[in-house]
């Protein structure tokens, strides 16, 4: 949950921001290409929450861009940019420095070349707008690529799959055809607060809302390995196969895995992965794009888990898209499975002696263990609804690489 200043008080009505992204800083990032024709070109608003993971950027790190660039981020040195390349290029660079690492921040991207050359791009920082420092003006009359018809859009990092944002979002809007003021998605509380507030206008034709929640409450549960009994795996790297055949709703954007510990034997989890398995190899290999589960919001190990119990991880977002899934997963201080007669439809492949391979892509010297293992872990899936417009229609952004819901 996202805390004050995100919070609404002094005695008005209450607007309260319940979720955030956190993304890695080299894999998350989420995708759209729109298939309609924009509203207006030449006007888009972008508003967003952010709070980042390190005080001084290293490199470039984006929040959002198209292909042909319309796009703010970072450059090295904590100065905040608003790129445009239609016609022109621009790149305008803030003369303020933004490393904040505890609190809040509201970003209110402007883009209007109707305007006078120098009010076509304005950015505001928790409703103060920037001064630029360097940049040619954006061209009159110049469009927006941003959430354009075929042009592929990009949250999180830059359009060749680089730059990526280091840090947390929240309560992400772009709104199609419309010049806006950062007083429409927020306002002052009584004791001088920026705080959101709920935005109720519309969206334009290619515009959208994030709130990185999930309103589709359905899920789903895989157990992986089956047994007769408690089985030991101390010191091991684990690589099961999930097939889709045996997973009941296909696609989802978010999972998260429970772990079962043995009656008698505690256990810990040194590290947890999932991903789509390879095409082709070994029956064990992850296809590249695996990512790492945490626990505990973002630890890497779960701790010890006692005997006889059980415990989650973090939800992240992932796509299960209807293929086979790999989970890999190294055990230290004991470990086993509880008994769960009704897992169908997976492998079991182990390597003893600490190797930590728990996100190997391609390992090898793994034997085969069917029917030894039992319902170790819990896969559980949602369906996200990443993206809405203001008819409460889905946008479809997917989900790339590691983002954890917050």
């Amino acid at each position: 949950m996202l805390r004050k200043p995100l919070i609404r008080s002094g005695g008005k009505k209450n607007y309260e921001i319940l979720n955030s992204a956190l993304f890695d800083g080299s894999t998350g990032y989420l995708t759209w290409t729109p298939s309609t024709t924009q509203t207006d070109a030449k006007k888009v608003t972008v508003s967003f929450w952010f709070k980042k993971n390190d005080p001084v950027v290293s490199g470039t790190q984006r929040i959002f861009t198209s292909t042909t660039p319309d796009s703010v981020g970072w450059e090295s040195g904590d100065a905040i940019f608003a790129e445009h390349q239609t016609g022109t290029y621009s790149l305008k660079v803030s003369n303020s420095k933004q490393r904040d690492t505890n609190d809040w921040t509201h970003c209110v991207w402007v883009f209007d070349s109707t305007l006078s050359a120098v009010d076509r791009v304005k950015l505001y920082l928790n409703n103060e707008q920037q001064t630029w420092a360097s940049g040619a003006n954006v061209d009159s009359n110049s469009t927006s690529t941003w959430c354009a018809n075929g042009n592929a859009c990009y949250i999180a990092c830059y359009y060749s799959g680089l730059q990526h944002w280091d840090g947390y979002l929240a309560d992400f809007y772009s709104i199609d055809g419309q010049t806006l003021t950062p007083d429409a998605f927020a306002e002052y509380s009584s004791n001088g607060d920026w705080v959101a507030k709920k935005y109720v206008s519309t969206y334009g034709s290619n515009g959208f809302y994030l709130d990185f929640s999930n309103p589709n409450t359905t899920n789903f549960s895989a157990y992986f390995f089956t047994d007769t009994g408690d089985t030991t795996w101390n010191n091991y790297t684990l690589r099961q196969k999930v097939t889709s055949a045996n997973i009941s709703t296909k696609t989802g954007g978010k999972v998260r895995i429970k772990y079962h510990t043995r009656s008698n034997a505690a256990c810990t989890v040194s590290a947890l992965y999932i991903g789509s398995k390879a095409s082709s190899g070994n029956d064990w290999d992850f296809d590249g794009n695996q990512v790492q589960l945490t626990w505990d919001g973002g630890n890497a190990s779960s701790g010890n888990i006692p005997a006889n119990s059980e415990k989650y991880t973090d939800w992240i977002y992932f796509d299960v898209d209807g293929v086979d899934l790999i989970v890999g997963f190294d055990t230290t201080g004991g470990g086993g499975g509880r008994n769960n007669s009704s897992a169908t439809g997976c492998n079991l492949y182990s390597k003893a002696g600490s190797p930590g391979e728990a996100g190997a892509t391609a390992p090898t010297g793994y034997s085969t263990n069917l029917n030894q293992m039992t319902g170790v872990l819990e896969l559980e899936v949602q369906q996200d609804h990443l993206g809405t417009d203001n008819s409460g229609n889905d946008n479809h952004w997917d989900v790339n690489g590691a983002i954890t819901q917050v």
